[in-house]
């Protein structure tokens, strides 16, 4: 069996929601779009961002014949633009990594590639920055790119400048380093000492660091340590930007959020706006979420005590069961993303939970086996899915989904009226009305355009003044498309 290295999960070509989410027919051919990089290749997805304007740009791989990196941009349709490097394509050879790893869009819309040099265990970390249209930003650091020892984590700043964080040892005593950079790559000297500044994480001792998030001035140091009975404890430590601890946060500034495990366990963390933690917690026998307050103490007004326990299926302890991530509404509901499946094969799981820790039972998906996924976005209320074909079919591509809300539900496209000229300049023309209708007009992105009502006597609307593409009309519960041109 060929081993892949990438998240293998999957989702059906027909996704469902009780809320109406299913394919956005705008994208795509039905919701979905299928890139072969190189004939016969074998193609995996890494990363990929939105811009501004809706278009999306992929990073990915052909790793078979020639173990190339490629950037794919498509517009919002799903369509690839050709006016983006080689006819939407951007071979990134001239980027001298072992691999990347990361794609991070700044609101410049100008593109951090992060990526691994030198060999295995001694790896560096390469920052490379990209212009909007995928040329190198030769402005930025050194030539368009920055190397430094292997990081952490890091973070992006709302004016563009970043930290990197790393793991130091000084006498036996793990040390958080952070670097700010300005906007150009440059070492920002009038941060900390000369653009450094690190802190001791208190009783870290030789315990394994493996995650930092950010909220606000704060950051939160996870880390695992194995006691004297061989079990591990999960520790989150929090400390302001000064490098102090936080004693207000669980006790003096730390909080076991989960102990006595035999065996390193599958738990993804969430930090929401509010400052407060969700844990989903998959070990041996059950699956969990508990969330704290932002003083770290279990939140009682979620679900039961801080602890909501359902009857979902990730305690499975078959292959390929569990929580993958977390994805918070703006009202504080979220998704719990996970997988589900056998040694091979394993498919999306989406289960969503209200602010009380409430699965919600009318959020529901049909799933079958169609591709392994890499990437999940949720935003503006549609999903974005990043993925490829199993590597046991011909051709292993590239593989992306939109999902939306009814707004764009094509499924009623029967001819209950005749709209015409399609496409059109000015005047849309709506036959075969009796009284008054009213009509709602759609962009691609489910952006309400015009609203009004027609009737038998006055069926043309006037649509002049929008901008050329392609639009639905909303007429009492029928759609339509149609292209303004």
């Amino acid at each position: 069996m060929k081993k892949l290295t990438l998240l293998f999960i999957c989702i059906f070509p027909f996704f469902s929601f009780c809320q109406n989410y299913q394919h956005d027919n705008f994208f795509g051919t039905n919701g979905r779009v299928v890139t072969d990089i190189n004939n016969g290749s074998e193609d995996v997805s890494v990363s990929f961002v939105e811009l501004n304007d809706h278009s999306i740009i992929t990073l990915v791989q052909d790793t078979y014949p020639s173990n190339t990196y490629y950037l794919i941009k498509y517009l919002p349709s799903g369509t690839i633009d050709t006016n983006y490097g080689n006819n939407g394509f951007i071979n990134l050879s001239f980027i001298d990594v072992k691999y990347f790893s990361k794609m991070i869009l700044k609101n410049n819309d100008r593109i951090l590639l992060i990526g691994k040099t030198g060999t295995y265990p001694n790896y560096n970390t390469k920052i490379t920055q990209l212009l909007s249209n995928g040329n190198l930003d030769v402005s930025f650091a050194n030539n368009g790119s920055l190397e430094t020892i292997g990081i952490l984590n890091f973070k992006l700043n709302s004016n563009n400048t970043f930290f990197l964080y790393k793991i130091v040892k000084e006498n036996n005593i793990n040390q958080l380093e952070q670097t700010r950079f300005l906007e150009n790559g440059s070492l920002d000297i009038s941060f900390g000492t000369n653009g450094f500044f690190s802190f001791s994480i208190t009783n870290s001792g030789n315990n394994l660091i493996n995650q930092v998030q950010f909220i606000n001035n704060k950051r939160y140091i996870y880390y695992k340590h194995l006691n004297t009975q061989s079990n591990y404890e999960y520790y989150i430590a929090v400390y302001y930007d000064n490098g102090s601890i936080d004693t207000t946060f669980g006790i003096n500034g730390e909080l076991v959020y989960y102990s006595n495990a035999s065996t390193q366990q599958n738990i993804t963390k969430y930090i929401k706006t509010n400052g407060s933690l969700i844990f989903a917690i998959k070990d041996q026998n059950s699956f969990y979420l508990k969330q704290y307050t932002s003083n770290g103490q279990l939140d009682n007004s979620f679900s039961t005590n801080g602890i909501a326990t359902n009857n979902l299926d990730y305690s499975n302890e078959m292959y390929g069961h569990y929580v993958n991530s977390i994805i918070c509404k703006n009202n504080n509901d979220f998704f719990v993303i996970g997988a589900i499946g056998g040694e091979e094969e394993t498919y999306l799981t989406i289960h969503k939970f209200n602010n009380n820790g409430n699965l919600e039972d009318d959020f529901s998906i049909n799933f079958g086996y169609s591709y392994q996924h890499n990437q999940i976005k949720y935003s503006d209320d549609k999903f974005i899915i990043l993925g490829e074909t199993f590597w046991y079919s011909l051709n292993q591509n590239i593989v992306l989904e939109r999902y939306s809300t009814d707004v764009l539900d094509t499924k009623n496209y029967t001819q209950a009226f005749k709209i015409y000229p399609n496409p059109v300049h000015s005047n849309l023309i709506i036959d075969n009305t009796t009284g008054n209708v009213n009509y709602t007009i759609f962009n691609i992105l489910g952006k309400k355009i015009l609203t009004g009502k027609f009737n038998s006597l006055s069926k043309n609307i006037d649509v002049s003044n929008i901008h050329n593409g392609i639009y639905l009309i909303k007429i009492n519960d029928k759609s339509y498309k149609f292209i303004k041109k």
